[in-house]
């Protein structure tokens, strides 16, 4: 699992605890190193205000379940080693990371790597494919949004779509981090409920 903040504490709790928990281990975990400037230089989500705790909270979780957790550069030989050495993943699921994924990791696990994205209805790729795509729905006043489930390509934000969440209303007023906070537990099960289905269709083929 890589992820960090609340859509990556969710979805490693229904990795860990959910309906899906029974069916798989979690092998590792990769999450931002938010004090560093490895963590995307303070973009994306992270240049919002979060607490010491919040940007641990993945970490916290991962270690308590003695997961393996890393916290460095994704592009480098020493995590290609490990992760297709040491912990050899059959599914990769991305939630809040903020790090360009080679295609090398991409093409790794031999049922997929996804990600899970904000946006509304309008087309796939999204309009609102970038970092700040919850800021951009709220600056065009969108009453809701939706979590979007895609497999990984070479472009940000973009690939083949798997599946969306329903309408998640956002309240007028909101900010960026209540509307993230708001779309976190339907982030995780959508990525439960689609990773279970990919892992039911692995079982009969």
């Amino acid at each position: 699992m890589f992820g960090s903040l609340y859509w990556g504490y969710a979805v490693l709790s229904e990795l860990l605890k959910g309906s899906m928990s029974e069916m798989v281990e979690v092998v590792g975990v990769v999450t931002d190193p938010a004090s560093s400037n490895l963590a995307i230089d303070q973009g994306g989500l992270w240049q919002y205000p979060h607490t010491a705790l919040e940007a641990k909270m993945v970490n916290i979780l991962a270690s308590s379940a003695a997961i393996e957790v890393y916290q460095s550069r994704v592009d480098s030989d020493g995590f290609y080693s490990l992760l297709t050495e040491k912990w050899e993943p059959d599914l990769c699921v991305m939630a809040t990371f903020g790090k360009k994924i080679d295609t090398r990791l991409i093409n790794f696990p031999p049922l997929g790597f996804y990600n899970l994205h904000p946006c509304i209805q309008d087309s796939w790729p999204t309009h609102y494919a970038s970092e700040n795509s919850l800021e951009k729905l709220i600056e065009d006043k969108k009453e809701y949004a939706i979590v979007a489930m895609h497999a990984l390509d070479e472009k940000i934000n973009h690939g083949p779509l798997l599946a969306t969440s329903d309408k998640i209303y956002i309240p007028p007023g909101s900010s960026v981090v209540d509307a993230y906070k708001l779309l976190s537990a339907p982030a995780a099960k959508l990525a439960a409920n689609e990773m279970i289905k990919i892992i039911q269709r692995e079982m009969v083929s």
